[in-house]
């Protein structure tokens, strides 16, 4: 089961100091999502979303995270956590909530000394994309206990990006929920026949 992603779009400026183009922009992209739906029906959404993330590369005023930065998983899922950056870096960290350890690359190299035992054996990064600024790592086979926030921290920009990643219970297969409700219905008649054969085994004492 794939994980569901988020992607979110933030504006970097307050609207007074933006510039007329930047203005222009904003209004454009009210314009796109206008509550007139016969303007808007005629307009795909695809359409409509192109056409906002051209004009946002094109201003250079807002932040397009290019990666997710939700995550929704099921127990037993695995799921990649993204960090990019343009250029290459010697020293990055992943923490867990902060504190928890998950991976760290040092001088251009993953190292999983004091790494927390909840990730041993279920993240690995990709050394051979670190020369393109990618530091990305996969978390497998994930617990309840993996949920949480996540940091990616570049050491030498001190710059860091922050994830979110939900885990839920892995939904019962129908083949277990009918095995499970055929088990209550026989429990259900067990204690029936078992309760009228004390009432009537009562009644002759």
């Amino acid at each position: 089961m794939a994980c569901k992603q988020t992607f979110i779009i933030v504006w970097e400026e307050p609207f007074v100091h933006l510039s007329k183009e930047v203005i222009l922009v904003k209004v454009a992209v009210s314009v796109v999502f206008a509550h007139d739906l016969s303007f808007k029906q005629q307009i795909p959404v695809t359409v409509r979303c192109c056409f906002i993330v051209l004009l946002l590369h094109l201003t250079g005023k807002v932040s397009l995270q290019d990666s997710p930065d939700k995550f929704e998983c099921v127990v037993g899922d695995s799921v990649t956590l993204p960090c990019l950056y343009e250029n290459k870096q010697s020293n990055v960290f992943w923490r867990h909530n902060v504190r928890r350890n998950v991976l760290n690359i040092i001088n251009g190299q993953p190292s999983l000394q004091k790494q927390d035992t909840i990730f041993q054996n279920r993240a690995e990064s990709f050394p051979s994309e670190y020369v393109n600024g990618n530091y990305s790592i996969t978390l497998k086979n994930l617990e309840l206990i993996h949920a949480g926030n996540y940091t990616c921290f570049i050491q030498e920009s001190n710059e860091e990006k922050k994830l979110q990643l939900y885990v839920k219970e892995k939904p019962e297969e129908p083949a277990q929920r009918q095995r499970n409700s055929s088990m209550e219905t026989q429990s259900r008649k067990i204690m029936t026949f078992l309760t009228a054969l004390l009432g009537f085994t009562l009644h002759f004492i």
